[in-house]
């Protein structure tokens, strides 16, 4: 019927977002040496300028992670990208990375609060109903040792429960100070050496000045003598009657009555011959 699911996860690097779709699987696991799951969209948000500061690439799930998601995390390990979840410290939240067993969570956890001088007072919240679907599944993380008899302990308090919430943490600290006491800190103790080819761009080749003039200038002044022709052929285009038989054709014909309009220019002709003749020079003189 041509419905399709909404891609749930999406990488957020250097200012691209991309869907972490299997069409881009092949891509995106190149991207970031450095790639933090986070399970909220509005988090990563606050996290975008200390990200491209570091060259990180950030994941946001929003909610539980889909197969793609998965298949990202497995992907991007093996492709040396140093990869980390961050969750809330709630059933959910443990849930969430529970699903990535092979994937290091950084937090919340009750070490991160204390870790960065927080009273837990001032960001845990009682839970106000008394029915949690991820208990069990949570329960058996707790009993496999994947989560912390403390944090296991503190979502069980109280009369339905606690739970702490990321935002909670980032609103007490600031963006800056979670980044750098957190995300930062928890990053350089488990992954101490990184693969930055992920992050900082190697140019296969660079346009030298002198050339990059060459090049403004023959595109100022070909745009100047070819305006007029342009704007002939943008109004025919825009009320042409009937069809157009070969659009392709139509293009190179277009192309071709501009590259004739340029040669009108005397000083353009004796500036593009002077570039052939010097071209011709270096070509027979390796």
């Amino acid at each position: 019927m041509g419905i399709y699911e909404a891609t749930r996860a999406q990488l957020y690097f250097r200012g691209g977002i991309y869907d972490v779709s299997l069409e881009q699987l092949g891509e995106i696991k190149k991207k970031g040496a450095d790639i933090l799951i986070i399970e909220k969209e509005g988090v990563v948000e606050l996290l975008i300028p200390h990200a491209d500061k570091y060259g990180f690439a950030l994941c946001y799930t929003k909610g539980f992670l889909t197969d793609n998601a998965k298949k990202f995390c497995e992907l991007t390990s093996s492709a040396g990208g140093n990869i980390a979840i961050l969750t809330d410290l709630d059933m959910s939240g443990l849930l969430i990375a529970g699903k990535v067993p092979g994937i290091h969570r950084i937090g919340i956890t009750l070490d991160t609060i204390q870790a960065l001088g927080i009273p837990i007072s001032e960001v845990a919240e009682d839970l106000s109903e008394g029915v949690n679907n991820h208990t069990d599944a949570v329960k058996k993380l707790y009993l496999d040792g994947i989560i912390a008899e403390k944090d296991w302990n503190f979502l069980n308090g109280g009369k339905y429960g606690k739970r702490i919430e990321i935002d909670n943490v980032l609103a007490y600290v600031g963006a800056g100070r979670f980044w750098q006491d957190l995300v930062v800190k928890e990053f350089g103790e488990h992954f101490p050496s990184r693969d930055y080819s992920r992050s900082i761009d190697v140019p296969e080749h660079i346009t030298p000045p002198e050339l990059q003039y060459t090049i403004d200038f023959v595109h100022g002044q070909t745009k100047d003598l070819i305006k007029a022709e342009r704007e002939k052929c943008m109004l025919n285009l825009k009320n042409y009657e009937g069809f157009i038989p070969d659009a392709a054709r139509e293009e190179n014909a277009i192309q071709h009555r501009m590259q004739e309009k340029l040669k009108e220019s005397k000083r353009l002709s004796s500036y593009l011959e002077e570039l052939e003749a010097l071209r011709k020079k270096y070509d027979s003189n390796p």
